[in-house]
């Protein structure tokens, strides 16, 4: 076969370009862009979807750069460059592959994306080419772009929460977590994601870890029950701040924790607060209500009993709640009960009723009650109930009348105190004239012994007068150092006419003197008050027996109603055979106006009375009883110590009687006034005069010689007695004072003792008494007329001196008193040395009268009375 180099060339022509038309189409049916460019970056080969993505025909992309291609369709240089700077490196051998993504304007104008694979090789000539296939990721890129659009978003949301969002593994690292979880832990969210609590608070946050242990083992049960749960959950802020929560967690799978959970938790600090003070609220209203001396209780719209408290139940005597709720009122206590009433008119017309009445008795004892009734109102429209609250005022106006008749007897008082004030004056005229005329007049006279009769009856007025004070409570308080055995003695003399003949009577005194400070008034008050009611308590007739003895207590008295401290005390008990007192009695026994005597047959004051006197005393009271076995009352006066008692003793022995001093007397009444001068100046005084305050100042100044006593009456129409003393600071200022008065005033005598040191007269008073008080106050070192205080100073002062010792009265004790010894009256019969006390409780009593065999009276060691003891009113 011949050869023929033409025809064989043709065929390869033919064959080569069947070989690059298949190319052609195998390259045009790609569906990625496939392009080839030469070292110049030029196009020398381009598919058609890659023509396709420039929109232009694959003939006019041949030849053309990137760029120039750009030019001619108006693209931005920004969005090729990635393209030529990534040709021109594989074309300069700085790299042989190039993958990059980015952003192409498609014809349309719409945004796509391409992910472009480039990669260099050599031709046989020698040239460095470039072969690219662009693959469109548009649709890929939007979906991812929308899913992190949907991630953010949702990010945004849970960030956005006012609750906490957090999602954790099965090992409790946090994988996701909102904006609210940060500001709680003051972390950021890349340093809590992927620790979990525990670990947390061990990196120095300051969190409590027991708070975070129990945030895992929540966390656990979740894990192990694969189920919803809820905690409440502590968590301590670094600060030391304690929030709570209510956290709900539920099992979930996350893409990259298929083992994981959901966990929303609320703030509900403000919450617990509000419901810890809500519950605290209620628990005070609670127990307000439940310790309320007063009955409260909640009623339904039909009269029954909801709630009660404590005093309400007792109120109705029922013993528990569970018996009175349903109940109604009506039931109770009937349907005219006046309560009953009001409260169908507060629930029917909504009033607020107020009112008081009888409402049910007891033991046959009516019980008075006030009540205040109010609506309850369901959302401030209609009636749903009544609150009621009940109180018990029997009490109260059993009380009320008390007072009224209290206050009867106080104006009484004061009027008896009146009359014995201006009666006294009178008495000092008479009585001071009686005894004048007996002292001149001869006993042979046919007048003396009318003389005699006026002079006692007008002590016996005195006497009268005195009963008028003391009723009025305007006597003073003669404390002295007296022997409670003759005090004893003597008001025993005066009990058989009180006790009656079917009473016997029984004194055990002791054999040695038993001193005390006290008033005898007072004491022989006391026995006769213990006399009168145990002669109450047998009716049929018994024995009292009084006794007095010495006794030294180690500790206070135990059950005492009094209680007395521990030293030496003078006993005297009081023990009678009546019917004794029961243990209801015994609660009331001291308290004022409180008596089991019937209506009219006494006051209720009597042992009040006695305990009032033995509490100003400094002593103590004990009671031992037992119904049918009679009461024992025992009362302890402290002893006067033996150096006091030398002190009085010694200054009575040294008085005297007379004297040459120049006194001033100042007495608004004249006939008082002359008496007084005629008797000063028979004693050697020089006297003068004066009816007032005016008077005595202009008498003052005009005297040439010193005043040594100031003799004025306290009560004055014009300036009181201690007022115009102190009108007399310059001209008589070492002057002694000595006060008198028929109306002894607490408040006159508290003034008095406001304005210095002073002495008391009480009107009226014999020669004796007069004496005997002037010497006194002029013998008296301090006894003078006060200093005038600093201009502006208030009379009041508490800083004032110290009241000293009366006249034969008592020892005016002004409010900043010392305890300091009164003396006596000046007697012959009381200047006898008083022997000193034997302070043992054994000591062995002296009778002026033969005990009877049996005596149970209690000793000093009896005095802790049992239970079952109870004293008679």
């Amino acid at each position: 076969m011949s050869f023929h180099p033409k025809v064989d060339y043709v065929a390869d022509r033919t064959a080569l370009q069947d070989q690059q038309a298949f190319l052609a189409r195998l390259i045009n049916a790609v569906p990625e862009g496939m392009f080839l460019k030469n070292s110049e970056a030029r196009f020398v080969l381009v598919n058609r979807a890659a023509a396709a993505a420039y929109g232009l025909p694959v003939n006019m992309m041949l030849g053309r750069t990137e760029l120039e291609l750009a030019k001619e369709q108006g693209r931005a240089q920004v969005e090729v460059e990635p393209f030529y700077e990534s040709d021109e490196v594989i074309l300069s051998g700085q790299e042989r592959r190039v993958q990059l993504d980015h952003p192409f304007t498609l014809p349309n104008g719409e945004q796509g994306w391409y992910r472009t694979s480039k990669v260099g090789f050599t031709t046989p000539g020698g040239e460095r080419w470039v072969l690219g296939i662009a693959i469109d990721v548009s649709d890929r890129v939007r979906m991812e772009r929308a899913v992190q659009e949907s991630q953010a978003f949702l990010q945004q949301a849970i960030d956005a929460s006012p609750g906490f969002i957090f999602a954790k593994d099965r090992e409790g690292r946090y994988v996701l977590v909102n904006q609210s979880v940060e500001k709680l832990y003051g972390l950021s969210a890349e340093e809590i994601l992927g620790k979990n609590d525990l670990e947390l608070a061990q990196s120095g946050t300051g969190l409590m870890t027991d708070d975070m242990g129990a945030m895992q083992d929540s966390d656990r049960i979740v894990f192990e029950t694969n189920s919803e749960q809820s905690f409440e959950e502590r968590f301590t802020l670094p600060d030391g701040e304690e929030r709570w929560f209510h956290t709900l967690k539920t099992p979930i799978d996350l893409p990259d924790s298929p083992d994981a959970l959901l966990g929303f938790a609320v703030d509900i600090t403000e919450h617990k607060q509000v419901v810890a003070a809500l519950r605290e609220s209620e628990e005070r209203h609670r127990l307000l209500q439940e310790n309320a001396p007063i009955g409260i209780m909640t009623l339904d719209r039909h009269g029954r009993i909801l709630d009660a408290n404590a005093m309400m139940l007792q109120i109705l005597d029922v013993p528990s709640l569970d018996g009175l709720v349903g109940l109604s009122l009506v039931i109770l206590g009937g349907p005219e009960m006046p309560l009953a009433r009001d409260m169908r008119r507060c629930l029917e017309d909504g009033e607020i009723v107020v009112s008081e009445g009888t409402w049910r008795e007891t033991d046959k004892q009516p019980r008075q009650f006030r009540y205040h009734l109010a609506p309850i109102r369901a959302n401030g429209s209609s009636i749903e109930g009544v609150q009621a609250i009940i109180e018990d005022v029997t009490a109260m106006r059993r009380l009320e009348t008390h007072l009224r008749q209290a206050s009867k007897l106080e104006a009484i008082g004061q009027m008896a105190g009146g009359i014995a004030h201006s009666f006294n004056n009178l008495l000092m005229v008479i009585n001071g004239c009686a005894e004048m005329a007996l002292s001149s007049a001869d006993k042979d006279h046919p007048l003396y012994a009318d003389l005699q009769q006026i002079r006692q009856s007008g002590q016996r007025a005195a006497e009268l007068t005195n009963q008028l004070l003391t009723f009025s409570r305007r006597q003073p308080v003669h404390q002295v150092t007296m022997d409670l055995n003759q005090a004893v003695d003597s008001a025993a003399q005066l009990m058989s006419r009180v006790l009656g003949e079917d009473v016997k009577l029984t004194v055990k005194l002791h054999r040695e003197p038993t001193p005390v400070l006290a008033d005898p008034a007072q004491i022989e008050q006391a026995l006769m008050n213990l006399a009168t009611n145990a002669r109450d308590a047998m009716p049929g007739g018994g024995k009292l027996t009084l006794t007095v003895e010495p006794v030294h207590l180690e500790r206070p008295l135990a059950m005492s109603y009094l209680p007395a401290g521990p030293g030496d005390y003078a006993r005297l008990t009081v023990r009678d055979t009546g019917v004794g007192m029961s243990r209801q009695v015994q609660d009331h026994l001291f308290e004022p106006f409180f008596s089991t005597k019937e209506t009219g047959r006494g006051t209720g004051l009597g042992l009040a009375t006695v305990y009032g006197i033995v509490q100003e005393l400094d002593g103590g009271i004990t009671v031992f009883s037992r119904e049918g076995r009679g009461t024992t009352v025992s009362l302890y006066v402290p002893i006067v110590n033996h150096e006091n008692r030398e002190v009085a003793t010694q200054s009575l022995k040294s008085s005297a009687l007379r004297g040459d001093e120049t006194v001033v007397v100042i007495e608004d009444e004249k006939e008082v006034r002359a008496l007084v001068v005629r008797l000063l100046t028979m004693l050697g005084y020089t006297v003068h005069a004066a009816a007032n305050a005016r008077e005595a100042l202009a008498l003052s100044l005009s005297l040439t010689e010193a005043v040594d006593l100031i003799l004025v009456d306290v009560v004055m129409p014009d300036m009181n007695g201690p007022d115009t003393v102190r009108q007399l600071v310059g001209p008589c200022g070492d002057a002694k004072v000595l006060y008198m008065s028929g109306y002894a005033d607490e408040v006159v005598r508290e003034k008095a003792a406001m304005h210095g040191p002073y002495h008391w007269l009480g009107k009226p008073f014999s020669l004796e008494e007069l004496a005997g008080a002037v010497r006194r106050a002029l013998d008296d070192p301090l006894a003078r007329v006060p200093s005038m205080p600093p201009e502006g100073a208030d009379e009041a002062d508490d800083t004032a001196p110290e009241p000293v010792e009366s006249e034969a009265s008592p020892v005016e004790a002004g409010p900043s008193s010392s305890a300091k010894e009164p003396e006596p009256p000046e007697t012959e019969d009381v200047t006898a040395e008083i022997q000193e006390p034997r302070t043992e409780a054994t000591s062995q009593p002296s009778e002026t009268e033969s005990p009877d065999s049996e005596d149970d009276t209690p000793s000093d060691g009896d005095e802790t009375t049992p239970d079952d003891a109870a004293p008679e009113a």
